[in-house]
C-alpha cells in the first residue's frame, strides 16, 4: 500500500482531542490499494488500543464525528462502532441510516469548522452516497430526501459547539480509556494489525 504522510495537516484542535485517548493510532490508506474499499473497518478498537484507517484527513474527521454522535458508549468497543449494514434493505433502516450520516455529516462540518477554518464543504453533502443508493422510502422525490438529510446535517451543525464537543468528547475518551486499562488485552490481534500498516502509522497518542 502506498503510504499517505497527512500528520501536519492534523491540526491542533484534533491532536487535542485524540491525545485524549491513552492508546490510539492512526493509520493511512490508499483506497484504491483495496478491491472493496467501502467494506474497510476504519474505526478498530482492540483491548491493546484503538486503531483508526483513514486515507485522507477530511475522513478522519468523519470518524471522530462518529464517535461524538453515538448515544451508547458500548458501541465504542466495537468495530466501526456497531454499524454492520450500510446499506440496508427496509425503507425504515434506510432512512435511519441517512438520518444517522446527517448527523454525522453535521459534527464533521463543525470540526472541519474548529480545525480548519472551513465549514461550507460539508452542509449539502450530507448523505449523498445512501441517497444516490437508496429509494426515495416516503418522500415524493430524491431532491425531497435530500432536503431532509441536509436540514439534519444543519441543525446537528447548529446544536455541536466547540464546548459540547470538548466535553462530549472527554467523556467519550474517559469511556474508552476505561475499557482499555480493565479489560484483558488482546495483544496478539491488536500487534498482527501494528505490524501489518506499520509502514502506515501517521500518529500515536502513546508516543506523544
Amino acid at each position: 500500500m502506498n503510504h499517505t504522510a497527512y500528520t501536519k495537516q492534523i491540526p491542533p484542535f484534533f491532536q487535542s482531542l485524540l491525545g485524549q485517548i491513552n492508546k490510539i493510532n492512526l493509520f493511512s490508506f490508499q483506497e484504491q490499494d483495496f478491491p472493496f474499499p467501502n467494506e474497510v473497518i476504519h474505526y478498530q478498537p482492540y483491548k491493546a488500543g484503538i486503531n483508526i484507517y483513514t486515507s485522507v484527513i477530511i475522513k478522519l474527521s468523519h470518524e471522530l464525528a462518529h464517535l461524538l454522535e453515538i448515544k451508547d458508549n458500548r458501541r465504542l468497543t466495537q468495530f466501526d462502532f456497531g454499524i454492520k449494514n450500510y446499506f440496508p434493505k427496509t425503507s425504515t433502516g434506510q432512512l435511519q441510516a441517512v438520518a444517522r450520516e446527517a448527523r454525522a455529516r453535521g459534527i464533521q462540518t463543525r470540526l472541519v469548522q474548529l480545525g480548519f477554518g472551513n465549514e461550507t464543504l460539508l452542509i449539502h453533502r450530507a448523505a449523498d452516497l445512501l441517497v444516490r443508493s437508496f429509494p426515495i422510502a416516503r418522500f415524493n422525490s430524491k431532491k425531497e430526501l435530500l432536503e431532509w438529510s441536509a436540514a439534519i446535517t444543519q441543525a446537528t451543525y447548529n446544536d455541536w459547539s466547540k464546548e459540547r464537543i470538548v466535553e462530549e468528547w472527554k467523556r467519550k475518551a474517559e469511556f474508552i480509556n476505561h475499557w482499555l486499562e480493565t479489560s484483558e488485552p488482546d495483544q496478539l490481534d491488536y500487534e498482527a494489525h501494528l505490524n501489518r500498516y506499520k509502514e502506515n502509522a501517521e500518529w500515536s497518542s502513546s508516543s506523544r
